[in-house]
């Protein structure tokens, strides 16, 4: 499987539409094949001015490292964007309100069996764990931390929530709703 940038062309600095090598001897461990399986890469928006584009993306495009989400200014953010790294799987984007603070984490099934990522037709996209992608806001009103958030699923599927903690992976490897959610 062929590394999938956001957009045609290279990036800056670069030829290559293959990722480089991670220096962590346990990324290989992780991710055998395809250091970039995730359906979804994030990139943080720091400007409403598309004339001036300014951003932060989960990789550096000249290097392959990938960021942590901590690196990300939140006091400059202004959108927060998922790009589709899947054919057939849409971008998704959350532009923050004021005074709201992103979230965002993936949650991974991890379990000792091999599993095979695969599209709608059964065919392997790539090794890995099934993950669900999670992007949504959360705000202090009146008091009270107030929450949206949405779980993406890698077949597309989403789950909408008030809890970050109201979907979870059940031991058959599919996500369930939480007691508390249901």
């Amino acid at each position: 499987m062929m590394w999938n940038p956001p957009f045609s062309g290279t990036y800056p600095s670069s030829s290559s539409s293959q990722p480089p090598e991670s220096d962590n001897p346990m990324f290989s461990y992780f991710y055998p094949h395809d250091v970039h399986h995730d359906a979804w890469h994030w990139r943080a928006h720091y400007s409403a001015d598309p004339a001036n584009p300014e951003f932060l993306d989960e990789y550096d495009h000249e290097t392959g490292k990938g960021r942590g989400f901590a690196q990300i200014d939140q006091s400059r953010l202004v959108r927060f964007e998922l790009i589709s790294q899947r054919e057939g799987l849409p971008n998704h984007s959350l532009t923050l309100l004021k005074d709201s603070r992103p979230i965002f984490f993936r949650r991974r099934y991890a379990h000792i069996a091999n599993y095979v990522l695969v599209d709608g037709e059964g065919n392997e996209i790539a090794p890995g764990f099934p993950t669900m992608t999670v992007l949504g806001w959360q705000r202090t009103v009146n008091g009270k931390n107030v929450k949206a958030v949405v779980f993406f699923l890698d077949d597309g599927s989403s789950i909408c929530a008030d809890d970050t903690n109201a979907v979870n992976w059940g031991t058959d490897g599919l996500p369930h709703l939480s007691e508390k959610a249901s």
